[in-house]
């Protein structure tokens, strides 16, 4: 798992602080906010879980027992589970699901938590109805083309987006490119990314780094 240059930000625990550090990628973690003298300060305003439900998802995660997609379900229960109720807007969106997408159709989104204001109870039913059943391709570029209608909040903005760095393409329908995508953001609002990688081979690895690290959060 990637932050934006190890930023201070938005959540209680790091996703993977209970699950070491070496979950999915084994990339280095940062913790994502500060606890003074039993305070806890909120770094961000808001923040995002993007679930990537796909079919690449539905490999087995090393001797767990489990796919990466029931892995990805539990990483996010367990960080609900250490959250305090700070006053965040939260929202839990897919990559994508089944149907057609529509630029700037709210009906597009489908979320399992749509943005408004956290609770703890609420968010964790809609954990409770994530998927783990994978379906569909990658669609990392829909994921942040999603982005761009949800940003604009006041205040900084957290996204931890789950991914394996691969996207697919319907041919003669032009989307933006992941990484031009993720920089377009970065410059038109305050959002900051942390990457929670699956990726294997070395472009994939390097397109997820360089999304981290579009901006200095």
């Amino acid at each position: 798992m990637r932050n934006s240059r190890h930023s201070t930000v938005v959540l209680l625990v790091l996703f993977l602080l209970s699950l070491g550090p070496q979950a999915f990628s084994g990339q280095k973690t940062s913790i994502t906010t500060v606890q003074e003298q039993d305070r806890y300060l909120r770094m961000a305003d808001n923040f995002f879980i993007i679930y990537d439900p796909s079919t690449a998802m539905a490999v087995p995660y090393k001797q767990s027992g489990l796919t990466r997609l029931e892995m990805e379900k539990k990483i996010i229960r367990k960080s609900n589970d250490s959250l305090p109720e700070l006053g965040w807007q939260a929202g839990l969106y897919p990559h994508w699901k089944g149907g057609l997408w529509l630029n700037g159709s709210p009906k597009a989104f489908k979320p399992y938590y749509r943005l408004h204001n956290f609770d703890k109870k609420q968010y964790g039913q809609a954990i409770d109805r994530l998927p783990t059943n994978a379906t569909g391709p990658p669609m990392l570029q829909i994921a942040l083309m999603k982005l761009e209608y949800l940003l604009g909040l006041a205040g900084r903005t957290q996204v931890f987006l789950f991914s394996n760095g691969q996207d697919s393409r319907v041919k003669g329908v032009k989307e933006p490119d992941p990484l031009a995508q993720a920089k377009k953001l970065a410059k038109n609002y305050d959002v900051c990314f942390t990457i929670i990688s699956s990726a294997k081979d070395a472009a994939e690895k390097k397109l997820l780094t360089d999304m981290a690290a579009v901006n200095s959060c």
